[in-house]
């Protein structure tokens, strides 16, 4: 005898139920990866950056407030962050276990039939082989984290352009400060020239000379101007926002950088810190995963299903409990998971140390520079710079007694102008040179910054 339609249904949802809560339907523990180094604060939005002036009220730009501002409304950071929560997103999908399957039949002859209407509801579930759904879920983590490295690798990416932009803005306003002074003195020496060629003791060549150099010295300040606008635009645009906003100027003098470290403790530091080398480290870590899910692919995965069939005159034979196995028979597919997944981590193994290898090469290099760049600063300041100015006084006494000629003098002045440019050049290549130090092992450069920001 068969069951009514409304009887059928009430037995359905209590053997759904059952399927649902039994013991084989285990939910995935919460996955999770570690928040970047760098990257554990929220940026603001790109259309509030826009809009704020991150430096309003200050008259002097400092470095350490540059590359915050830098690190804080880029896009570029929201991206990789936008990058690492997605791939966190995918953790708990991929460890989790399918959805179950409900499947209902019916006998259309049945429908207006005495006896009820013919039906089957079954309900099904897919149980992987224990750890399968675990190293998936291992792997994205894995994958989770090399985002969060690579999120910090743009992080220090952009602090290293910033801090190098400020050192550009540094020099171009230097320059324009010589520039200015020797401008000025070239003026005062033309008048100089003109009234001892009036009176007959120069030569009529000495105020021409005069003339043409305050003309190259105006088409070096053009030069200059043009180049600091340069740099607005990209520092403009490293902190999103219009090319064209006047930012504050650098201030007037910059302090040495500081000394580098021990070879062996920088080179240590990085590869305990360089976020190149995390994210290989947490992608062969996946890798590891996926030989492992590769290896236990060659075992079956189970299908748990109830049935309730209410076309059985008997209420024992309605209800079925099933058990089906998805056998891997094909092991040519399994054997290619296997060398794939091991080739994979294989190559993985050789990138760490090829990048080991650059990171040392890297460091060292950084530190070299960062020794000559003191070097010559050192000499330029201490040697080159006295030498200069006494060749300056020199030639100004000899013109000034007849023994000298105005064009010595011209050039004695010149040559102290690019000698004091080179010195500025010299004083923030020091602190571009400690900005790649602190890249090539890792750290942003804001602790430095705030030294030579005052």
């Amino acid at each position: 005898m068969y069951l009514r339609s409304r009887g059928g249904c009430a037995l359905c949802s209590r053997l759904l139920w059952a399927v649902c809560l039994s013991g084989f339907l285990v939910w995935p523990r919460s996955a999770s990866a570690s928040s970047p180094r760098l990257g554990a604060g929220s940026s603001s939005p790109p259309e509030e950056s826009r809009s704020v002036d991150p430096f309003r009220g200050q008259e002097v730009l400092a470095r350490a407030d540059l590359v915050e501002a830098v690190l804080r409304r880029n896009p570029s950071v929201e991206m990789a962050r936008q990058g690492w929560k997605e791939a966190l997103a995918l953790i708990p999908q991929v460890a989790a276990f399918e959805d179950p399957r409900l499947a209902v039949e019916a006998a259309p002859l049945a429908v207006g039939s005495p006896h009820g209407l013919g039906q089957v509801v079954r309900v099904s579930q897919r149980v992987e082989w224990p750890g399968k759904r675990d190293l998936r879920g291992a792997m994205a983590r894995a994958e989770a984290q090399a985002r969060a490295s690579t999120l910090e690798q743009v992080q220090l990416d952009l602090a290293l352009v910033a801090s190098l932009l400020f050192d550009d803005h540094f020099v171009v306003h230097r320059q324009l400060v010589v520039n200015q002074e020797h401008a000025a003195l070239v003026a005062e020496l033309k008048t100089s020239a003109e009234a001892r060629y009036a009176v007959g003791q120069g030569s009529q060549q000495d105020p021409l000379q005069a003339e043409a150099e305050g003309v190259a010295l105006e088409r070096e300040r053009l030069v200059l101007l043009a180049r600091g606008r340069v740099v607005v635009a990209q520092i403009n645009g490293l902190l999103h926002r219009d090319a064209t906003v006047e930012i504050p100027p650098p201030p007037g003098r910059l302090p040495e950088a500081g000394s580098p470290g021990q070879e062996g403790g920088l080179a240590q530091s990085a590869f305990a810190m360089r976020p190149e080398l995390q994210e290989v480290a947490h992608r062969l870590e996946g890798a590891a995963q996926a030989v492992d899910l590769a290896d236990r692919m060659a075992f079956p995965d189970f299908v748990f299903s109830g049935t309730y069939n209410s076309m059985w005159p008997e209420l024992e034979h309605r209800f079925m409990l099933g058990l089906a196995l998805q056998v891997p028979v094909q092991q040519s597919r399994v054997q290619g998971r296997r060398d794939q997944a091991s080739a994979a981590r294989a190559r993985l193994q050789m990138e760490r140390a090829a990048r080991l290898d650059e990171v040392g090469v890297e460091v060292e290099q950084a530190r070299v520079a960062l020794e000559e760049s003191f070097q010559v600063l050192s000499l330029l300041e201490h040697r080159l710079l006295p030498v200069t100015r006494s060749r300056v006084e020199a030639a100004q006494a000899a013109y000034e007694t007849g023994r000298g000629s105005f064009g010595d003098w011209m050039d004695a002045q010149r040559r102290l102008r690019t000698v004091e440019g080179e010195l500025d050049e010299a004083l923030a290549n020091t602190w571009r040179c400690r900005a790649q130090l602190d890249r090539a092992v890792g750290t942003v450069p804001l602790a430095m910054a705030r030294g030579g920001a005052k």
